[in-house]
């Protein structure tokens, strides 16, 4: 195949992306979507769901055993490695470790957060005895 059909295939194909109808019965049909698509969109939207749930868990359980902030970054850095160190094949291997990073991640951020969001009390308005 020459460049100038390359060329050619390339420029329809970004024509015919972009001259297309986006309303809401194309936006809703989800038909047209491939099944690997589908597939690969489920595995991401649930290892966001995993990594978000476990940084909630993590931060839980710093807050309620009152781990330091050193032991949990520790885990942190070597879960972060050791993802790295993973082929990016191993799908499952790699949220797993990833889902464990943000667990140590929160886990390490968690007093840190605490500090910067302690209100102060006496700042504080009382709404029920105010004459409105």
């Amino acid at each position: 195949m020459s460049f100038a059909a390359v060329r050619a295939r390339a420029v329809r194909t970004v024509r015919n992306y972009y001259v297309r109808q986006l309303d809401a019965e194309s936006l809703e049909n989800l038909k047209d979507v491939a099944p690997y698509i589908r597939r690969h969109l489920n595995q991401f939207y649930s290892t966001l769901f995993l990594a978000t749930a476990s940084s909630a868990i993590g931060s839980y359980v710093s807050l309620s055993l009152n781990i330091g902030s050193s032991l949990p970054a520790f885990g942190a850095f070597i879960t972060i490695v050791w993802f790295n160190f993973i082929p990016p094949w191993k799908e499952n291997k790699r949220a797993c470790l990833l889902s464990l990073g943000t667990f140590f991640g929160w886990a390490s951020l968690a007093p840190w957060l605490t500090w910067l969001l302690e209100v102060d009390t006496k700042y504080a308005i009382d709404f029920k005895n105010l004459d409105l």
